[in-house]
């Protein structure tokens, strides 16, 4: 720490209507010096990052301080961009960027970094404000997937029945199809109740006992017939005995559900998908595996709440499996991928909840 930033530390430190006002504001606030270094932090940012003391994050870029990760660009970039924005803070639109990170309990986090230049006993000073936005992400997300879903759903739906009415001979050979479509709306749905519940903990998980290797068939049999699967062949390697589960259904079937589907949809035609139950000591595990590698800077991204490389209005199979897995289920799921096996999707749940 150099002796000018240690010095202003103490300054603003030592002021008690400045020291005040910091900490009444419940974001998290870093102030920095023209250089954007930082100079100090509120208690708000001191907890997000884990650190006691603002010691120990004065003099670094602000960035680096948060571990703020996955903003479009480097950290380089966003640094040259805070500084165009406060020289041109008086004429211009103030600096605005939306910044995720991986707060020190693995939870992620999501803020728009807002700036604004402050005058403090004659030293120019940059107030960077972090306005927590994750409710209005994930609500907005839940809309965009929500209406995609739905949309893609109805519409294949309507196509069908406009052939079946078009074509009325062939109406009793598109019924097992129409049957599927309509529990896919259903699904969908279902789908994104259950995520908007998960979110706000008010899910009441409902046990019951079960076979898991039949709940693992249904939902062969179900997504087998999807138009993602076709030309694409499922390979169900379950135990001939029963493997009994105390668990909500519901909630492992969305989970299994999810892992099925996005393993078919990554697989190329004529590829296979293989889906293995088994037992580790008093937990079952059941694992998927498709043909497919996931790119090193999508893996590290996959639990992120809504991240998906589908494009916007997608994304959230991922990370509502790992909510409904650990939050409800009492389970774990993880993943690997390699260019030799693929990508093996694994969750472990224990057979009595």
């Amino acid at each position: 720490m150099n002796e000018t930033i240690q010095s202003l530390m103490e300054s603003l430190s030592g002021d008690p209507t400045f020291s005040q006002w910091l900490e009444l504001i419940n974001d998290p606030i870093m102030v920095l010096n023209p250089d954007l270094k930082v100079v100090t932090a509120n208690h708000a940012l001191l907890q997000l990052i884990n650190v006691p003391d603002a010691r120990a994050i004065v003099g670094q870029s602000p960035l680096k301080a948060i571990n703020c990760q996955f903003m479009s660009g480097t950290i380089a970039e966003h640094n040259i961009k805070i500084a165009t924005s406060l020289r041109n803070l008086q004429d211009a639109t103030p600096y605005s960027e939306e910044c995720s990170l991986i707060a020190h309990d693995g939870r992620w986090l999501h803020f728009r970094i807002q700036l604004k230049n402050y005058n403090f006993q004659g030293s120019e000073l940059i107030i960077m404000l972090m306005r927590d936005i994750a409710d209005e992400k994930h609500r907005d997300s839940l809309e965009r997937i929500f209406f995609n879903d739905l949309i893609n759903t109805a519409s294949a739906l309507y196509s069908l029945l406009s052939i079946t009415a078009n074509t009325p001979e062939n109406a009793k050979n598109m019924i097992p199809r129409l049957v599927n479509l309509a529990q896919g709306l259903l699904d969908d749905i279902d789908s994104q109740r259950d995520l908007r519940l998960a979110q706000q903990k008010e899910i009441i998980p409902e046990r019951i006992s079960f076979d898991a290797n039949e709940l693992v068939q249904e939902l062969a049999s179900y997504l087998g017939q999807a138009d993602f699967a076709e030309n694409k062949k499922l390979i169900i390697n379950d135990p001939t005995e029963p493997l009994r589960l105390f668990t909500d259904r519901r909630l492992l079937r969305r989970v299994l559900h999810n892992m099925l589907k996005n393993a078919l949809e990554a697989t190329p035609s004529g590829a296979t998908v293989s889906v293995t139950t088994s037992t580790v000591e008093d937990k079952i595990k059941f694992s998927i595996q498709n043909p497919g590698v996931i790119a090193p800077e999508i893996a590290k991204r996959i639990f992120e709440p809504f991240y998906s490389t589908k494009g916007k209005g997608r994304g959230g199979g991922t990370y509502g499996m790992k909510l409904l897995t650990e939050r409800y289920l009492n389970g774990e799921i993880k993943f690997e991928t390699s260019a030799e096996n693929g990508t093996i999707f694994t969750a472990i749940y224990p057979m009595n909840a």
